[in-house]
C-alpha cells in the first residue's frame, strides 16, 4: 500500500509541476489543452520512476517504514527514507520548471509547497486562476492520496494541501483536499 502511496503521491506532484510550467509558459487556453495528455504521460513516467526500484523500500536506518507498518505522523512519514528517495526525483522535476518544492507534514496535513520563478507573482494576471483551476482539475489525485495516507499514518482525517507562493513568498494559491 505504502508503494502505492508514493507513485500516487509522486504523480499527483507531477502533474502540479507540469500544470504550474504550462500555467507559467502559455496562455490559459494553450494549458487548458497541453495539461491532459501531457499530465498522463508525467503520470506514467513519474509512477514507473516511483515503482522502478522493489528494494527502495527495504532500508534498515531510523527513518525507514515502522514495524506497525504505519507512521505516527505525516512529518515522519515525508521523512522516511522512501518517501525521500521518491522526493529528490520530484523536486528536481519542479527545479526544471523554475520552481522549488517544499514538501512537509503539518499536523494532519501533507504539504506541498511551491514557490514559482521570479516574475510571477499574486499580481500576475490570470495566475491564480490558471492555478486554482488546474488544482479543481487534479482535486481526485489529491483525494485518493489523502484516503490513502489514512493506511500510512496515525493521522485523523488526513488532508493533502497544495500552496503555490511566489518568490516573495505570498500566497498565490492555495487548497486543501480531503480524502473520502
Amino acid at each position: 500500500m505504502k508503494k502505492r502511496t508514493l507513485s500516487i503521491m509522486a504523480a499527483g506532484v507531477g502533474s502540479l509541476c507540469l500544470m504550474a510550467s504550462l500555467s507559467a509558459c502559455g496562455s490559459s487556453n494553450a494549458a487548458d489543452d497541453a495539461t491532459p495528455s501531457q499530465t498522463q504521460s508525467s503520470k506514467a513516467n513519474t509512477t514507473k520512476t516511483a515503482t522502478a526500484n522493489p528494494d527502495a523500500s527495504k532500508s534498515t536506518s531510523d527513518t525507514s517504514s515502522p514495524a506497525s507498518g504505519r507512521y505516527k505522523s505525516i512529518d515522519e512519514y515525508v521523512k522516511s527514507d522512501e518517501v525521500q528517495s521518491q522526493l529528490s526525483s520530484v523536486k528536481s522535476q519542479a527545479e526544471s520548471g523554475g520552481m522549488s518544492l517544499d514538501v512537509r507534514g503539518e499536523g494532519n496535513a501533507l504539504v506541498y509547497d511551491f514557490t514559482l520563478p521570479d516574475g510571477m507573482s499574486a499580481s500576475t494576471a490570470g495566475l491564480a486562476d490558471q492555478l486554482n483551476s488546474g488544482l479543481d482539475k487534479q482535486a481526485s489525485t489529491f483525494q485518493s492520496i489523502a484516503t490513502m495516507m489514512k493506511s500510512a499514518v496515525e493521522v485523523d482525517n488526513p488532508v493533502v494541501r497544495v500552496i503555490y507562493r511566489d518568490a516573495s513568498g505570498a500566497t498565490v494559491a492555495s487548497k486543501d483536499f480531503a480524502g473520502k
